[in-house]
């Protein structure tokens, strides 16, 4: 690929990586009983944007607009996902490893997957805490934290319905998406980060929180990328791990 700015190269679409055959309802994903059964985790209503900066709501800071000017020569990788696990490796290849390169100058900004010290599992899990992707800063001392940006689960191919996320209504969901927003509520309230993401190769779900209170009234923010609707998948996380970045003081302080 001939180098080019950044910015143009967040705009370029991900190569196709769910295999065509590939059906939807195929087995791809695992219901989290620990997540099902805790009422607390249901989501019954969220807002759902349909554009980027209606979603972060702040604009890009000086620095990260700058950045966006950089010249990167990056090649795209296309694999045919049939798994999990290939999902995972396409994306750590196509995004995770240009969003390394674009905050490289950014030191302290760590990607870590499968990451082994992401603290204990969620009250009757059944695994150890490892969630599949942790966006964070590596702190230096207690003045300058470790603090967690985003976290990130991966899914099988196609199992990320847009149309349900994008549609805003608890009452037309079928049980698979009900089941994973309770997974993913689940993760963000267990380990206090208000940023959560989830990818199955097709399609990117953003999610916010404006607040970890769960006793505070819904306060869900939700996008949903990828498909045919114009967002691009690397735009939308760049801007992710910026508002990660730019918000961590008021975030949650989570130290290993």
């Amino acid at each position: 690929m001939a180098p080019m700015a950044l910015s143009q190269f967040l705009q370029r679409r991900v190569p196709p990586n769910s295999h065509p055959r590939y059906s939807a309802g195929h087995p791809g994903m695992t219901e989290k009983e620990w997540a099902t059964r805790q009422q607390k985790f249901a989501i019954r209503s969220w807002t759902v944007c349909t554009s980027l900066n209606q979603f972060f709501e702040e604009p890009l800071a000086a620095a990260d607009v700058n950045r966006l000017t950089k010249q990167v020569d990056y090649e795209d990788h296309q694999q045919w996902c049939i798994s999990e696990g290939m999902v995972e490796i396409s994306f750590a290849e196509n995004i995770v490893a240009p969003l390394k390169n674009a905050f490289h100058d950014s030191p302290f900004v760590h990607f870590a997957n499968k990451h082994p010290h992401s603290g204990p599992p969620p009250e009757g899990a059944r695994n150890n805490g490892v969630i599949d992707w942790l966006f964070r800063t590596i702190g230096s001392d207690a003045t300058n934290p470790t603090r967690w940006l985003c976290i990130g689960d991966m899914k099988g191919p196609r199992i990320i319905n847009n149309r349900q996320w994008a549609g805003g209504d608890f009452n037309t969901l079928t049980g698979p998406t009900v089941h994973l927003m309770q997974e993913l509520k689940g993760y963000a309230f267990h380990y206090r980060v208000p940023r959560v993401f989830c990818y199955d190769a097709d399609h990117l779900v953003l999610i916010r929180w404006k607040s970890l209170d769960l006793n505070e009234a819904p306060n869900v923010v939700v996008i949903a990328v990828g498909g045919s609707n114009g967002m691009q998948v690397r735009e939308a996380m760049y801007r992710m791990v910026c508002d990660g970045l730019n918000h961590e003081i008021r975030g949650p302080r989570i130290c290993d």
